[in-house]
């Protein structure tokens, strides 16, 4: 709540290979979806912002970003998939707070 700091969560991708599409799916329990910024980073570095601050009254994030749709996730087409990829999110406005339920990342090759 108002952290600027936010949360990281990371999930390890074994395989090697180069990113062909990509798929993160977030769950997130809050009472006010536009505190929420949410950014993906890949094992190089290389970040995407998938919500920013939109969404004023809407309760909980529950939803499926993808490269086929999403300019920033189109971004990562290219790069290498293994290694550690973070969820990074932070809510940047007070009173309302939340919780990150589960996320998800499927990457092809």
């Amino acid at each position: 709540d108002n952290n600027s700091k936010g949360l990281n969560d990371a999930i390890l991708i074994h395989q090697d290979g180069f990113v062909k599409k990509l798929k993160v799916d977030v769950d997130i329990s809050h009472s006010n979806i536009a505190n929420l910024w949410l950014e993906l980073a890949s094992p190089r570095g290389k970040r995407a912002v998938l919500h920013n601050r939109t969404g004023l009254g809407k309760k909980n994030l529950v939803k499926s970003y993808n490269s086929a749709s999403s300019a920033s996730l189109a971004a990562f087409i290219g790069e290498p998939m293994k290694g550690n990829w973070i969820l990074k999110i932070k809510d940047l406005a007070g009173r309302d707070v939340g919780t990150l339920n589960e996320w998800s990342l499927d990457a092809a090759c």
